[in-house]
């Protein structure tokens, strides 16, 4: 199909109508320009779209991105808060356990006071003192610093003395040669018992029936040692006097005593 001709204003030349201008003398042609106009404007248009939906992929682009970082981000978090939780839950975990630890042995303690106190009250109550300083001995750290609350506890430890007393005069007479050690540990665990009964630190805890207990305990082992070790009432008298003035057995007194009565060996 052939296109129409239009005769330029200016200089009359005859052109294509499609032409925006005179290919002559350069004179706007109304009708090309128009058209040229909007072939321009049509492809700026289709130019838009594409960018439009360059756009669109991009930004969806964009977006699976940000959900990716979003998500990391997220399980980071989250696994950062799980071990966070997981030591918060340890600790009170192993607290709470401790704490359990701690009231299993208390009540075992309990447990084992009760049956403790049960076989010494049967020992006391049969004024076999010996028998409870030897239970006591058997006994294992724990049991025994439990039975301190128990109210002849402190008796029982001063008899004790006597028990050690008692035990280096029998070495000392049994000996085939006389050692002054054992002599002198024998008036020194006495001086001992003394303190601990009439002049130490528990004499106000003991109840009405330790003191009078203990005075009869005191007055036998005084003649005891008097007869056993042939020592007179006033020597003894004067070692158990140097102990009460000093508030403690004097280890060197004893010792130095027993060599002046049985010599150095």
């Amino acid at each position: 199909m052939s296109k129409e001709l239009v005769t330029c204003e200016s200089c009359g030349a005859s052109f294509n109508e499609d032409e925006p201008k005179c290919p002559y003398c350069g004179t706007l042609n109304p009708v090309g320009a128009e058209k040229e106009y909007g072939e321009k404007l049509e492809g700026i248009r289709d130019h838009l779209d594409k960018v439009d939906d360059f756009a669109k992929g991009s930004y969806l682009s964009l977006i699976k991105e940000g959900f990716k970082v979003f998500a990391v981000v997220f399980l980071i978090s989250a696994v950062v808060f799980l071990i966070s939780y997981s030591s918060i839950i340890k600790k009170k975990y192993e607290k709470y356990a401790s704490r359990r630890d701690e009231v299993d042995k208390k009540i075992e303690l309990m447990i084992h006071y009760k049956d403790n106190v049960a076989v010494i009250n049967d020992f006391y109550e049969k004024k076999d003192y010996e028998a409870i300083v030897n239970y006591l001995e058997s006994l294992d750290d724990h049991d025994e610093i439990e039975l301190h609350k128990w109210e002849h506890y402190h008796f029982c430890e001063a008899y004790a003395h006597i028990v050690e007393s008692k035990a280096y005069v029998d070495k000392f007479k049994t000996a085939k040669e006389k050692f002054y050690y054992d002599y002198g540990e024998a008036l020194y665990e006495a001086e001992d018992f003394y303190i601990s009964a009439f002049a130490g630190y528990y004499v106000n805890s003991y109840t009405d029936e330790d003191k009078a207990e203990l005075e009869n305990i005191w007055k036998d082992h005084y003649e005891y040692l008097c007869k056993e070790l042939d020592i007179k009432s006033s020597e003894l008298d004067m070692l158990i006097e140097s102990a009460v003035n000093n508030r403690y057995a004097q280890y060197s007194e004893c010792n130095d005593f027993a060599k002046e009565k049985v010599g150095e060996y």
